[in-house]
């Protein structure tokens, strides 16, 4: 993850940048003025994850850090021992049901391709009538902010046809957006980061 801590420092500057490891720590030592607001930022969040909320410091005449979720608020929370302040983010999440003339569908066989946190491999899942946690079926932590994602119905389930690819991507928020035309089209968002997939039955005539 990234991160950004802006105001006015002891050495004449305004911001410092960090990005952090899996074992690393942010020392500051001599560089906040007591009294002054800092604005702790983190501008890239770590893949799978989403961006912590702004986060205001502020450090009294004795050292003692504390800290606000407003720039405006009173500032009566220490922000622990040894004034260490600890970050935590959340995975984001998505969740995608098939659903056919009925309700839901099983039988529908899926793959999500593209870049995720741990590798390049495709997610791949079926519905199923019997596992109700494959429809809908939920990603978590998996996707990387502002990467595209494209969504393959591999197999239709029987009795009906395969659904067109669709684009998928979430931001650095956790919301959800889906394109049906690639990566140069308008996104639109996905309510609640929950998408539905409808496929229609197949239809034969016969004269």
């Amino acid at each position: 993850a990234e991160f950004e801590l802006t105001g006015s420092f002891a050495d004449g500057s305004s911001s410092k940048t960090w990005t952090s490891t899996t074992d690393s720590s942010w020392n500051l030592t001599g560089l906040l003025t007591a009294g002054t607001i800092y604005t702790l930022t983190e501008t890239t969040p770590a893949a799978g994850y989403t961006i912590a909320a702004l986060i205001y410091l502020k450090a009294d005449t004795t050292g003692t850090l504390y800290w606000d979720s407003s720039k405006t608020g009173n500032f009566n929370t220490a922000v622990g021992t040894n004034n260490a302040l600890t970050v935590k983010d959340s995975q984001n999440e998505i969740s995608i049901t098939k659903t056919g003339a009925s309700g839901n569908l099983a039988g529908t066989s899926f793959s999500l391709e593209g870049t995720f946190a741990a590798g390049t491999s495709p997610i791949t899942w079926t519905t199923s009538a019997t596992n109700p946690t494959n429809n809908p079926y939920t990603i978590t932590g998996k996707l990387i902010a502002g990467n595209s994602y494209v969504l393959k119905e591999t197999t239709p389930a029987p009795g009906y046809t395969k659904a067109a690819d669709r684009y998928l991507k979430v931001d650095e928020n956790g919301k959800l957006y889906q394109s049906s035309a690639g990566e140069d089209q308008t996104w639109t968002l996905v309510t609640n980061k929950a998408l539905t997939v409808t496929d229609t039955q197949t239809t034969i005539t016969l004269n």
